[in-house]
């Protein structure tokens, strides 16, 4: 071969395209992890949301609410049809079940707050997007 030719050789082409592969890899398990994490902090803000709404409630019930216990369940159907909550807007995702709900525990004179965060599929309520109780 001509040693004046100007151009790349087979070994750095290949090298070249390795280098990229690596650094597509290395770059796309970054974003899957970014988008996993945001996707938690949505739902994580959300909890926070029905927290915010199951205390407007008991603010304005309070003196009904724990008549016969100190442990009160605010279904998160109740809490939409008082407006106090929409349902999530994530795409294609609901939280609407009878499975969400706020327990509202009373002791003393302060009250504490337990949510069960159900979210599924609109078009496959079989799949569970995200559950937790905290």
């Amino acid at each position: 071969m001509n040693k004046d030719s100007k151009g790349f050789t087979l070994i750095e082409l290949l090298t070249a395209i390795t280098i990229l592969g690596i650094i597509t890899i290395l770059a796309s398990v970054g974003i899957s992890r970014v988008q996993t994490n945001n996707r938690v902090r949505q739902y994580n803000t959300y909890e926070q949301a029905l927290i915010n709404a199951a205390k407007l409630y008991v603010d304005s019930h309070k003196a009904d609410m724990f008549i016969s216990g100190n442990s009160y369940e605010i279904t998160y159907s109740y809490l939409t049809n008082q407006n106090l909550i929409k349902d999530i807007t994530v795409k294609n995702v609901t939280c609407n079940l009878p499975n969400t709900k706020v327990t509202v525990t009373k002791v003393g004179n302060q009250y504490r707050y337990a949510v069960n965060l159900y979210c599924v599929y609109k078009d496959n309520p079989t799949k569970v997007v995200y559950s937790t109780n905290s």
